[in-house]
């Protein structure tokens, strides 16, 4: 297996122990964050492929790690999601 290969199976593998859920507000999650950036250490560095240095977040709680992200669908889509759940708890 190619390095990359092992990474890919590293992500799944994390999804699946965290059950797929955002450990920021529990909603279905899809990225997977780390807290030490991709982008300093290197995608191939060995903390890349730490568990510890990884978050399961929604799209709204990885937006919100990445404030400088000025992305106007991401923005939208924060927003609907932000009313809905404001609508769900009877805040809106």
């Amino acid at each position: 297996m190619s390095r990359a290969s092992d990474y890919r199976a590293l992500l799944r593998f994390e999804v699946e122990q965290r059950g797929h859920r955002c450990e920021g507000c529990g909603m279905p999650a899809e990225h997977i964050h780390h807290v030490n950036p991709i982008s300093e250490t290197g995608i191939m560095s060995d903390l890349a492929f730490e568990p510890a240095n990884m978050l399961l977040l929604c799209d709204d709680c990885h937006c919100l790690m990445h404030p400088g992200t000025r992305n106007r669908n991401m923005y939208l889509r924060f927003r609907s999601a932000a009313a809905a759940r404001g609508i769900a708890l009877g805040r809106v």
